[in-house]
This record gives structure tokens, sequence and C-alpha cells, in this order.
């Protein structure tokens, strides 16, 4: 008896640390996942730094968490509840980016509609808003339950079944940070996506920044240099010589120069020049533009129309637009106006205005091709239907015969057809 309790002991040996879904964990009792949730919190909370004093004329390290918040939804999703809760819990307080990047290791045929949605709410944020993706995160992610739809399959021995599969929706919620909150989420909490910190050591490894980014990107780049930056950070506060404030407003400030240089070199890679150059103070979305948003165009023109009627544009009915840069100095990139003189045309803006009340010259009227004229003569070619009419004839024909050979087709209007044909050859046979 004994050696039979030794062997379904060594037997069994091997699945003792692996539990099902519906068996707790061991000696997991409710006052014990209580310290260790406590404890959890007490890690958490001792990863924060707080300014020693208060400033009303500082902005709050967090901002209204109604404020820049935008709903998405994915409708008709093939995919259980359950799934869409697994993906749900992928993607909380995530950025969007990184969640996007998550989803797509998973490689799954079924995720496909997930990566849609978060491509849909990642283009609409960065063309429509204006947002920063990097300070974009998923608030909230929820599924939700929709309806099922059976089909019919055929199964083996010619049996038939019918199969629900489920069409659900799932919504996601995206909420830009704030720069404060940006600061202290990934400067001073220092929890930074792995998308960013990925692409960090893969621009140092492949050359493409100088090495003094090290330096620069040391808090963001490994778990290692991001636990002695928080020590750092923790050394500096205790001894008093941390000012969070004062690091906040440089922080800020490199940042804001970060993402200008990086429009500037995008416009260097365009071959366009800087718009320090060109003197112009707005930032006009050229990008947005081309794209050919309706919400930016109009935009854009209402922001044309009052610079129109502030220069005094509304007074003036005639617009000539080379005499208002006559006396004007034009920048070094401006194209002079004889560029256009070998083209054989004119600018619209160099032909001479025409008054309302002077009379038009008379329009002549198009010539008919010779090749039409020889061909079929002019009064019969106007009577002639045009190819669009033709074509819309033709396919109507299609579509009648199409239905009168299926109206054939059927088996009560064969058996009347038969019946007919055969009552015919009778009668006439009786006549003869």
């Amino acid at each position: 008896m004994l050696s039979v309790q030794r062997v379904t002991s060594k037997a069994f040996g091997a699945f003792e640390g692996i539990r099902t879904f519906y068996f707790p964990r061991k000696h997991w009792f409710p006052w014990r996942v209580r310290l260790v949730r406590q404890r959890q919190a007490a890690v958490r909370a001792k990863r924060h730094l707080w300014p020693r004093r208060s400033d009303s004329k500082e902005e709050p390290i967090f901002g209204d968490k109604d404020q820049d918040v935008l709903a998405f939804t994915e409708k008709e999703i093939r995919i259980s509840f359950k799934k869409l809760v697994h993906y749900a819990r992928l993607m909380k307080r995530k950025q969007i980016q990184d969640a996007y990047e998550w989803v797509d290791s998973l490689a799954r045929m079924k995720s496909e509609p997930i990566l849609k949605l978060l491509e849909k709410a990642m283009e609409e944020c960065r063309d429509r808003r204006g947002w920063d993706l990097a300070r974009t995160y998923i608030y909230d992610p929820q599924p939700g339950f929709g309806f099922y739809v059976k089909n019919l399959r055929k199964h083996s021995r010619g049996r038939y079944g019918i199969m629900k599969s489920p069409r659900n929706r799932f919504t996601i919620r995206v909420r830009q940070y704030t720069l404060e909150e940006w600061f202290h989420r990934i400067y001073i909490y220092n929890k930074v996506p792995r998308s960013m910190s990925s692409d960090m050591r893969l621009a140092l490894q492949q050359k493409r920044v100088s090495p003094q980014m090290q330096k620069e990107w040391s808090p963001y780049l490994c778990a290692s240099s991001r636990m002695f930056h928080r020590k750092e950070l923790k050394w500096l506060d205790n001894t008093r010589q941390f000012d969070y404030y004062k690091v906040r407003r440089e922080w800020i400030d490199r940042y804001k120069a970060n993402l200008l240089r990086a429009s500037t070199e995008a416009r260097e890679a365009r071959g366009l020049p800087q718009l320090a150059m060109l003197d112009i103070a707005r930032n006009v979305p050229v990008d947005q533009l081309i794209r050919g948003k309706y919400q930016d165009n109009l935009e854009f023109l209402q922001w044309l129309k009052c610079y129109w009627e502030k220069e005094g544009g509304a007074g003036h009915r005639q617009y000539d637009a080379v005499a208002v840069r006559a006396d004007k100095t034009l920048p070094p990139w401006a194209k002079p106006l004889n560029i256009f003189a070998s083209r054989g045309f004119e600018k619209e803006n160099q032909k001479p205005c025409i008054v309302k009340d002077e009379v038009r010259p008379v329009r002549r009227a198009p010539v008919p091709h010779e090749r039409t004229v020889t061909a079929v003569p002019a009064a019969v070619f106007k009577t002639l239907p045009s190819k669009a009419r033709v074509r819309r004839n033709l396919a109507y024909r299609h579509l009648k015969a199409a239905g009168l050979r299926t109206f054939l087709e059927r088996p009560s209007v064969c058996a009347e057809l038969n019946r007919e044909s055969v009552l015919g050859g009778v009668q006439k046979g009786t006549a003869s």
C-alpha cells in the first residue's frame, strides 16, 4: 500500500505547481490578499516625488480627467466577449502606440478589428486634432455585448447544424496627458512606454543619433538606468537639492524644442524652407490641408478670410496681385514674374480686368470635327443617342433577358408551357 502511494505521488508530482482556472492559489486567503495589495500600493507610492512647497502660479500635476478625451467604437466584431475582456486588460492605461504594438505582436488573425480601431484612433488624434501621440494614452477600454448570427454549416455524414457567431462591439477612450502630467509620469514616476525605450535603444545602436543622447536618455533607456535615475532623484530630494517646479519647467522647454526640431527636419527633408526664414508667425498646417480634411480646410479658410478683411481687402473689388507687391521686397525664394515667359501663356493676375458694364465678346460656336461631318450628316448626328444612353439601354436589355430567362426556368412555368405545346400539337393533328 505504501509503494502505491509513493508511485502516485511521483506521478502527480509534476502537476503540483499547475492550477486550473477554477481552483484558487494555495493558501491565498483574503487577509493575505489584503496584505499583498497594501504592500503593492506602498511600493507604488514610494516611486512618487512631490514638490515640498505649493505654488499657485504653477500648473497642477494632474489635469482634468474629462478634458481631451475621445471615444472610438468598432461594431460587429466577430470575437467573443471574454476575449475582448482580455484585449481590454492588455491595453488599459497604455500608450496608444505601445498598445498597438502589444496587440500586433500577438500575431492573431482575430485581432485585425482591434488593430483597425487603434489605427483609426491614431489617425484621428494626429491628423484631425493635432495631438501628440507620445502623450496619448488609452484611458478606458470597454467591451460590449452585441448579438449573435446563426448560420448553417455542413457536418460529416450529410448532417447540418446551426452555428452561432458573436457580433460584439469594442470602445476605447483615449486621453492626451498634459505636459505637467506627462513629465511626472515618465520622469518622476518613471513609467516609460516600452515602444519608446526600444526606439531609443535602436537609434543608439544604429548610430542615428550622437553618443551624447545616451546621457540625455539615461532616465528612459532600460530598467537599470531607470533604477539609478530614481535613486539619484531620491538622494537629491532627501538632501534638499531637488526643485520640482524648476526641473519641470526646464524639461518642458526641452520637450517643446524637440517637437519644433522634428517639424523643422520634416520640412527640410521635403525641400521646404524654414518658417523662421519666411518670417511666418503662424504655422499653417500644410500637411493637414494636403490630406483634404474638411475641418482643417474650413479653419484655414476662416483664418484667411479674417486676414483678408483686416488688410482692407473687402474694399478692393478688383484685386491686382502684381500692383500690391510692386513696392515690396520679395524674399529670395520667390519666383520672378518672367519665369513663365517661355511657356506661351500669361498668369491670371496679369490679365486686364474686365468691367461688368462692358459688353463681353460673343463666344463662337464650336466647329464640328471633319470626321464626324463626313461620316454622319449633322441632322442625323444630333438625333443619335449618347454613349451613356446606349450603354444604359444595353444593360437594361440584358437584365430584361436575364429576368425572362429566370421566369421561364421556373418549374410551374415550364410545366405550363409543355402542357400548352402538347395541347397545341393535338389541336393541329385533329384539324388536319
